[in-house]
């Protein structure tokens, strides 16, 4: 059974929809995780702005909040999720069995409210290494927060398919964060990162270079019989 404090969350979550939803992709990632060996797969368009998924992986992560609809017994569910970093909205199509669920959820209404006001760099510094991807050589960088550098990450990027972190990321970011950030590393694809203890994390396994457009249209009307 849907509880009612559900039902109210999701009015105020989804009351913004949209009745047209239009958005393209340029290209779409395939990650393995390398803890789990799960892949996952990932669309990106207008350099990051926009983010796919329709990744299993993505909806049993959120099984816990989807089992509210009674998805639990419904092995054959499909989840949509597209995430759109200058709005931060995230656009939600569910549908397992005969139900159907859309809705357009703004994502601010998940972080906390206050702001910090203090200052934090997300820094790249190129390292001597690199690394073969997909038979393709590429450097590795330092990754870090700049008052937290034994947070370090090491990265690799492709130049050859721009995401822009610091246009399309520092918002959700200082969001989840309560601070300003200022995200200071190369413009490209994520294809390689491991942590402080050298432990691999994401590893690129295919790029899908063929475009895609997507569209939602969802318009409930009523047209006057005649009598």
């Amino acid at each position: 059974m849907i509880k009612p404090t559900l039902l109210f969350s999701l009015f105020f979550c989804f009351c913004s929809f949209s009745q047209q939803v239009g958005f393209e992709l340029d290209f779409t990632a395939t990650y393995i995780l390398s803890k789990t060996q799960d892949t996952i797969k990932v669309g990106f368009g207008e350099e990051g702005r926009y983010l796919y998924t329709d990744s299993k992986k993505v909806a049993e992560a959120m099984k816990g909040a989807l089992k509210q609809f009674g998805a639990a017994d419904h092995s054959d569910g499909l989840l949509k999720l597209l995430i759109d970093l200058e709005n931060i909205e995230m656009l939600m199509h569910f549908k397992f069995g005969k139900n159907t669920i859309i809705g357009n959820i703004d994502l601010t209404n998940f972080f906390p409210k206050k702001e910090n006001g203090e200052t934090d760099k997300l820094i790249a510094k190129k390292t001597s290494e690199e690394i073969i991807i997909l038979e393709k050589s590429y450097a590795l960088h330092a990754v870090y927060p700049n008052q937290k550098q034994e947070e370090t990450l090491t990265v690799a990027f492709d130049n050859d398919h721009a995401v822009n972190y610091n246009k399309h990321f520092r918002k959700i970011m200082g969001m989840a964060t309560g601070n300003i950030i200022d995200i200071d590393v190369p413009n490209g694809l994520l294809v390689y990162a491991r942590d402080s203890k050298e432990n691999e994390i994401i590893r690129l396994l295919a790029i899908d270079e063929r475009p895609k457009k997507g569209l939602l249209n969802l318009d409930l009307t009523f047209q006057e019989l005649k009598q």
